[in-house]
């Protein structure tokens, strides 16, 4: 199921609970499959290893050492950076609502900046269809060291969560101050 961009007036009526729902599924539908995940992992790892035992540079050993024991920790741990992400979505889901608590709909509200925060959100919130590059790069050995299937994710969409988060603190801020 591809998760759908939601309007300006769909956004501002979700609830915290939904946002960060939201929010955490199109973070996991942007993921590798458990099978897709274990034949990426493990041929990378296998390869490197090749890399470890018959290669002939002493650097390229070490550096493909580094490698397979990252491929091997994010095969046994393939959640492991999900819980600073999830983090961070209860945060900005938190300071949206508290947004939409104080500012939304009072003479504070300044139509630009309201419209500014959707349009960094809505990225977030839906599942886009142009990562088949990404996921496909994540497939080939040694590469998916470097560029995995989240790498869109994390290069791309968490800077707009973190600039979206650091806009609504400021916004926030401006408000207690008055």
């Amino acid at each position: 199921m591809v998760l759908e961009k939601v309007s300006q007036e769909e956004f501002w009526q979700m609830n915290q609970e939904e946002m960060f729902e939201r929010l955490k599924e199109t973070y996991q539908k942007q993921k590798l499959g458990k099978v897709g995940r274990y034949f990426s992992r493990l041929s990378s790892a296998f390869l490197l290893l090749l890399f470890v035992f018959f290669g002939e540079d002493i650097f390229v050993q070490v550096i493909a050492g580094i490698g397979a024991i990252y491929e091997i920790y994010r095969l046994i741990k393939p959640h492991g950076e999900d819980e600073e992400q999830y983090k961070e979505f209860k945060i900005v889901s938190n300071l949206v609502q508290e947004y939409k608590n104080k500012i939304l709909n009072t003479s504070e509200e300044k139509p630009r900046k309201t419209k500014f925060i959707y349009n960094l959100m809505s990225s977030c919130l839906y599942k886009s269809g142009n990562h088949k590059i990404s996921k496909t790069m994540a497939y080939i050995p040694v590469i998916n060291v470097i560029m995995d299937e989240m790498t869109p994710y994390t290069s791309l969409r968490y800077g707009v969560l973190l600039k979206g988060k650091s806009f609504l603190e400021a916004e926030l801020d401006r408000i207690k101050k008055k």
